[in-house]
């Protein structure tokens, strides 16, 4: 540390960044107090650095150019490799080395992911390797050339290099080819290989996933050994349209093989692009789309299943058959908005779709669909709004679809019904023993009215605390149907039968106690004896709710 002073205090270590031991170098002074050192006691080798990096990823496009240095891509990764990869947050520096004939090392620094750029003028075949890496991965380096699992890159002292923008699938884009080749008075640099007209032939490529039924497009001629007349400028450079109309990842391929004052030279290039869904479409068998509480828009009982479908559409408004065969494979997440009640709860949607490809049933289909079944454990009225669920399109952008604007009515799947008061019987006189004459009208004791207590309830058996905000409470006292009994249930005449009994209902009516709880009570009864029975009477209730 040029220019400095070190002074330190009792007990103290001077040791190197992380706790390495090493050397002190100052042109000022050091002053160590009492029981001070520089390093620790046996101190050795760099302690190891704890990691949660898995492995190291080379993502490389297979073909590089001798004139121009080819850049590669170096992912840190937590998780175990399976084609996809968790990037780390720790911060890393490494050697990137490729090595044939003669060998060209960049070392560089990142967290999570990098690049590096290798300037190697050999044309042959380098392997690509990691080393001297500041943390150490627990497993292997993975290389991955856009097709195989590979650590080869093949260097060309001419050839192609192909730009296709990731882009919306369906969509025509613009591609642009450059032919270029190696000075022959500077190898370092590129310069065109030809200008003019060229027949260049092309082909498509499914990288991720790895099959598809539809090749690229230009000009509505499928790009699968199809050749294509391009007019190259100045520069080497030439444009041309493409469309591809299903999704994934994408390798065009492009070859020129000289014929005339060309014969004997064959040039080869590829690109890479992905394409896309521009949306996802939702289809709800069944749904009513109520927009309010009327009769007739009831749709499925709150915690009971639902079948929702979706697609994966592009820009022309037609199926991507690749959606959801990717490695790993992306799918659709739904989110729930509440249209009403107002103020009410609002959970999420439980459920998930089955696999792209299938139907409902879970039987091959067509692809770029999906089914699955779904629970909403409320009551009311939502809208539901498709998106990818990974958030990146094959780590590129998000994909969002049409929002269904109501789906509903969710209802009440069935009502939990208490006792909350039995009722008391009113006597005609209760001077000594209470008693009623025989044939004689008996009403319910006041305040001592039977009332039950209810509680709608979800497929689960929790309680829909929406059902009793806005208008969702349907359910009045007219709706519980009540079948009294037509005999005591304890005392009995002479002949050994039970006393007949004849019972007038009166309606009462309903309140709410709280959220999704409410009672109904009844104002009075009018009961006929034909005996005095030597009990209090007493009476069976049968109970039935319709639901709406």
């Amino acid at each position: 540390m040029a220019g400095t002073y070190i002074s330190t205090g009792a007990n103290t270590t001077l040791r190197g960044i992380g706790g390495a031991c090493g050397g002190l170098y100052a042109t000022g002074y050091v002053t160590l107090g009492a029981d001070n050192s520089i390093g620790a006691a046996g101190c050795g080798a760099p302690s190891a650095v704890d990691t949660d990096i898995d492995h190291y990823q080379i993502i490389h496009d297979g073909k590089g150019l001798t004139c121009d240095p080819e850049t590669v891509t170096i992912n840190a990764c937590t998780n175990a490799y399976d084609g996809s990869c968790t990037l780390s947050r720790e911060t890393v520096t490494l050697d990137v080395t490729a090595t044939g004939s003669g060998s060209v090392t960049d070392r560089i620094r990142f967290t999570g992911t990098g690049t590096a750029r290798i300037p190697y003028t050999f044309a042959e075949s380098a392997i690509l390797s990691l080393a001297n890496a500041s943390i150490a991965a627990a497993n292997p380096t993975v290389c991955f050339n856009g097709s195989i699992i590979s650590c080869d890159l093949v260097f060309a002292e001419s050839g192609f290099s192909l730009t296709i923008s990731n882009h919306i699938s369906g969509q025509e884009v613009q591609a642009s080819i450059l032919a270029v080749k190696t000075d022959e008075e500077d190898p370092g640099q590129c310069v065109p290989a030809f200008t003019g007209k060229k027949d260049i032939e092309f082909n498509t490529v499914h990288q991720n996933p790895s099959t598809g039924t539809l090749a690229v497009e230009s000009g509505g001629d499928l790009l699968s050994g199809h050749r294509l007349a391009l007019d190259f400028d100045s520069t080497g450079a030439a444009r041309f349209p493409i469309q591809y109309k299903d999704v994934g990842r994408v390798l065009l391929k492009a070859r020129y093989e000289g014929a005339g004052e060309d014969a004997g030279l064959v040039m080869l290039g590829e690109g890479t692009f992905v394409a896309r869904p521009d949306h996802f479409e939702l289809a709800i068998p069944g749904n009513k789309a109520a927009t309010s509480v009327q009769d007739g828009t009831a749709f499925v009982a709150a915690g009971q299943d639902f079948e929702i479908r979706v697609s994966s559409i592009n820009a022309l408004g037609d199926v991507t058959a690749n959606f959801g065969r990717e490695t790993l494979a992306e799918s659709v997440q739904l989110k729930t908005a509440l249209v009403a009640p107002a103020d009410g709860g609002s959970p999420p949607l439980a459920g998930a779709f089955g696999a792209f490809g299938e139907d409902c049933s879970g039987n091959a289909a067509s692809g770029g669909r999906a089914c699955g079944q779904f629970q909403w454990p409320e009551v009311g009225i939502v809208s539901i709004m498709p998106s990818l669920l990974s958030g990146r399109y094959l780590g590129t952008a998000d994909v969002v679809g049409d929002q269904v604007a109501h789906v509903g009515r969710f209802i009440p799947d069935w009502f939990n019904i208490v006792v909350a008061e039995h009722g008391e019987v009113e006597p005609y006189c209760t001077a000594s023993t209470a008693f009623a004459y025989m044939g004689q009208n008996l009403h319910w004791k006041t305040g001592v009215q039977p009332m039950l207590t209810l509680e709608a309830w979800n497929a689960s058996g929790d309680v829909t605390r929406n059902y009793t905000l806005g208008n969702f409470q349907r359910l009045l006292a007219t709706d519980l149907v009540r079948t009294a009994g037509s005999s005591d249930v304890t005392a009995f005449d002479a002949a050994g039968n039970l006393f007949p009994v004849s019972t007038t209902l009166e309606l009462g009516g309903c309140q709410s106690l709280a959220a999704a709880g409410y009672s109904i009570y009844f104002r009075s009864m009018t009961r006929s004896p034909t005996a005095k029975p030597p009990n209090p009477v007493s009476c069976h209730w049968l109970r039935t709710i319709a639901l709406s």
